[in-house]
């Protein structure tokens, strides 16, 4: 799905976990795609006027501070970062001064600010908020930024609230900071903490031990996806954001209430030729509580294919093909048997009820249909494929299928391809896959 705003999204990944005694014990997909108000949240002030040489002076002052807050983040210096708050022990100050430890853990590839500008007026601090008559001033400030590994920036507006202080270590204090939570900035999030792995990092408002954990599944899902598609470019970094709970996975996701089908979603922004540049893995915190370790860990590995994907193909598969890859990949880790995996799928044929058509967009819509059975028969379908055509044939096969536009575009690529790659058809598949099921069932 394309987007006229910078953040262009298209189909995200997801894996299914359903009734299987080794993973989890209840029915869960990890599969689908807010932030608050950036203004500096501040005192009622008195408004003061600033003429233009005046106000270009001030900024240009608030903009050196900036600048070397930045600095002091990315050498994780400390003791400079603190000497720039107002006050690192009252207010805000506290929050502020935790906050570093988290900026400071990110792999900053680019950090930096645009010039800022004036949010209010300046205007002389009330007693009890301040030093008495300093002059105070609210700024919304553009800031860049890229991750070691990411292929381009990524944009936010933050505010502060900065102070004039007076004596001999006087000048311009940080008082107050203000950003945007979203899944693509997590680090901005109060209590937030960073665990970085060898191939990507975790961050969010998860626990340290949680966050040890996943950065472990990281590395292993990165060697998974590698393997999966070994195309000698460089993976991205697996950047995986853990909320600690529900209400933050929906306001950073956006996504709606009552998808607890979905254990993990991965999306970002897209450049020009539709691949993704800065993906991030958010983890649904209820889904994944539902989990055993391995069930865990097999969400982030299916997540991981999603992300070396994106990151390779121009535009989008057909759901049912890029969604059970995924699985096929995350599920050969696992060991467990056909009939297991795919039990959800296999009640119906039992029941004498085949599947008349391959799965569409609909099927695979967490807030209108049971999903788990949709991502069991692409997991069939795709693990069919490999068995007839060997995996070489099928990732050629993805490459073709995959093109920007719709899902609708990408069936019918997938048609073409199918005929073109791997000397096939629509129908025939279909007919390959209901015998498929057919064989699974009766195992079973």
């Amino acid at each position: 799905m394309r987007s006229p705003r910078r953040r262009t999204r298209r189909a995200t990944g997801g894996a299914v976990l359903w009734a299987i005694s080794l993973l989890v014990a209840c029915s869960l997909t990890a599969c689908s795609t807010g932030g608050h108000d950036p203004t500096p949240r501040s005192t009622p002030r008195t408004s003061a006027t600033l003429d233009p040489a005046a106000e270009a002076a001030l900024l240009d002052a608030v903009d050196v501070v900036l600048t070397t807050r930045e600095r002091a983040i990315r050498a994780g210096d400390e003791q400079t970062y603190a000497a720039l708050l107002a006050d690192p022990t009252a207010g805000r100050g506290p929050a502020l001064l935790t906050q570093f430890a988290t900026l400071a853990a990110v792999p900053w590839a680019e950090l930096r600010h645009h010039h800022p500008r004036l949010s209010r007026t300046p205007t002389a601090t009330p007693s009890g908020t301040g030093s008495r008559g300093a002059t105070t001033v609210d700024v919304l400030v553009p800031t860049t930024w890229r991750l070691a590994g990411e292929r381009a920036d990524t944009h936010a507006e933050e505010g502060f609230t900065v102070t004039l202080v007076g004596g001999a270590d006087g000048g311009w204090r940080i008082v107050d900071h203000t950003a945007p939570i979203t899944a693509a900035a997590p680090w901005w999030a109060p209590g937030a903490g960073v665990t970085n792995a060898a191939h990507g990092l975790v961050v969010g408002t998860v626990d340290e031990v949680t966050r040890t954990a996943y950065a472990q599944w990281v590395e292993r899902a990165h060697e998974l996806a590698v393997a999966a598609w070994p195309s000698g470019a460089p993976m991205p970094p697996l950047v995986v954001v853990a909320p600690a709970t529900a209400t933050d996975y929906l306001a950073w996701s956006k996504a709606a209430a009552g998808t607890d089908q979905v254990a993990a979603v991965t999306d970002g922004p897209l450049d020009a030729t539709g691949r993704a540049v800065a993906d991030r893995v958010l983890l649904n915190p209820d889904a994944l509580a539902r989990l055993s370790p391995d069930g865990r860990a097999f969400v982030i590995a299916h997540e991981a294919v999603h992300v070396r994907l994106r990151a390779e193909l121009a535009g989008q598969a057909p759901l049912w093909l890029s969604e059970g890859f995924a699985d096929h990949v995350a599920y050969a880790a696992t060991g467990l048997t056909p009939t297991t995996i795919a039990a959800d799928a296999l009640a119906p044929v039992r029941a004498g009820n085949l599947p008349t058509r391959l799965p569409d967009q609909g099927d695979f819509n967490a807030e209108a249909a049971t999903i788990g059975p949709t991502y069991q028969r692409s997991w069939v379908l795709v693990t069919l494929l490999v068995d007839r055509h060997g995996v070489e044939a099928v990732r050629e096969f993805i490459r073709a299928a995959a093109i920007p536009g719709t899902q609708a575009d990408a069936e019918a690529a997938a048609d073409r391809a199918l005929v073109s790659v791997l000397g096939t058809t629509r129908a025939q598949l279909l007919s390959d896959w209901q015998a498929r099921l057919q064989e699974l069932a009766e195992e079973g």
